[in-house]
């Protein structure tokens, strides 16, 4: 006899047992999707159960650091100009990252006109944006927030960089999102996609996410293809980053178990959680706990010279 939701012919682990096999990661996935076929669409996150499992997922990630420095890297020659720069957060959240950008701006020139403009449909979390920013107290930051989706952005303002920082998954279209960017482009502006790739970790969230937009999630394969597409040219690179997921392995964390639905984009009922924790053994890192790798694919975008 086999346990419920099992895939036939890969033997699960009794309700209760303790599962110290790791499956491999194709039958791991096999048996998660088995089991939660019957159970989907799965809940979506809630607004503000979203922004608080993000804060703990993040915490438990080395990959938020890693991106802002790579940004930071990028910033650089334009903060060595002394000139005027409008930047353009497309899906910026609550403003954690963009933050330290808008400081790395205006540091060595706290009275140089910076223009920080931050979309995102979420009323509270524009609000935090344009709180963070304003914290700064620098006179030339001009932040604003603009609460829209990116596909519904108006106007025909010019900015020197328009950023997508994990905000491609949920555009209706990846590809006429980039053409859009490209068309808010200022002179010798950029585009800078940050965006992570389906497999390994993110096989959970692909599988399990409720649509968004009326449609998956799009990842990272699906903004290559749109790059290739578009008539934006420039180079690409994958940052490594490393995701610590060993409370969630404690079923009755409450912090763990709000890490594990953000991991997988969704409420997980209770009976999906051993399997869902199977299929991240199943590519965990070598050692004790639960340590995943946590990559994301970068762009740095221009129109052709």
């Amino acid at each position: 006899m086999t346990t419920a939701g099992a895939t036939p012919g890969i033997p699960a682990a009794p309700v209760g047992a303790a599962r110290t096999a790791v499956l491999p990661a194709g039958a791991a996935l096999d048996q998660l999707r088995a089991a939660a076929a019957p159970k989907l669409p799965l809940p979506p996150l809630d607004q503000d159960t979203y922004a608080s499992a993000h804060a703990a997922f993040e915490a438990r990630s080395d990959q938020r650091a890693l991106l802002t420095a790579w940004l930071l890297e990028r910033l650089v020659s334009r903060t060595a100009t002394g000139r005027p720069v409008s930047v353009l957060s497309v899906g910026c959240g609550d403003g954690a990252v963009d933050v330290a950008l808008a400081d790395a701006l205006t540091a060595r020139d706290p009275g140089r006109p910076v223009r920080y403009v931050g979309v995102d449909p979420h009323p509270a979390s524009g609000a935090a944006f344009r709180a963070r920013l304003d914290a700064l107290k620098r006179p030339g930051l001009a932040a604003s927030t603009i609460i829209a989706s990116f596909d519904r952005l108006g106007g025909a303002a010019a900015y020197d960089v328009v950023l997508f920082v994990h905000s491609l998954y949920y555009v209706p279209d990846v590809g006429a999102a980039l053409a859009r960017a490209e068309a808010l482009l200022a002179p010798g502006g950029e585009v800078l996609v940050l965006h992570a790739p389906r497999a390994g970790l993110n096989e959970l969230a692909a599988a399990l996410a409720p649509p968004a937009a009326g449609h998956r999630q799009w990842w990272a394969e699906t903004t290559e293809r749109a790059v290739a597409a578009s008539g934006l040219c420039g180079a690409s690179c994958t940052i490594k980053g490393r995701l610590d997921l060993g409370d969630c392995l404690d079923e009755t964390d409450p912090v763990g178990c709000s890490v594990l639905d953000f991991t997988v984009q969704a409420r997980l009922p209770e009976s999906l959680r051993p399997l869902a924790l199977d299929a991240l053994r199943a590519v965990a890192l070598p050692g004790n706990g639960l340590a995943v790798e946590h990559p994301l694919r970068a762009w740095e975008l221009r129109r052709p010279a």
